[in-house]
């Protein structure tokens, strides 16, 4: 059964091979959304400002306030967006890295099992391990 992202389904293979994909996506859509969010809010607070400026001291067009508005609007669009992708990355990079220790480990505990299957099928003791203090275990 093919992983849905959005509208688009993904292969299973495609899923497997990158994990954190649909964690990733689920986050990059919040921060775009912020970052929408935080366009209109930039851009309202500029005008309402660049408005009450041209009140207090009529100095500034009604062209000025437009375009002031429009820059912060896209300045705070942009800087939200940013951080939130770089969150959503940072998640990322960490959701894969734990699932390659996982998997890691999960060869290890194989390999082990299969060293004491042999031993048993062979009738000999297993191989006595030691770590790196010296304290031995199977």
């Amino acid at each position: 059964m093919p992983v849905k992202i959005g509208l688009t389904e993904i292969e299973d293979s495609v899923a497997a091979k990158y994990p954190g994909l649909q964690e990733y996506t689920v986050c990059q859509s919040k921060a775009f959304v912020q970052g929408i969010f935080g366009c209109v809010v930039g851009a309202s607070a500029a005008y309402t400002g660049s408005i009450l400026f041209r009140r207090r001291f009529s100095i500034t067009s009604k062209h000025t306030a437009v375009v002031l508005s429009i820059v912060c609007g896209v300045t705070t669009g942009y800087i939200i967006t940013s951080i939130a992708t770089q969150k959503c990355q940072n998640m990322w990079v960490n959701l894969a890295n734990d699932a390659q220790q996982a998997k890691s480990h999960k060869i290890k505990e194989q390999s082990k099992i299969q060293a004491l299957r042999k031993a048993l099928e062979t009738d000999r003791p297993a191989e006595v391990q030691t770590n790196k203090y010296g304290d031995s275990f199977e």
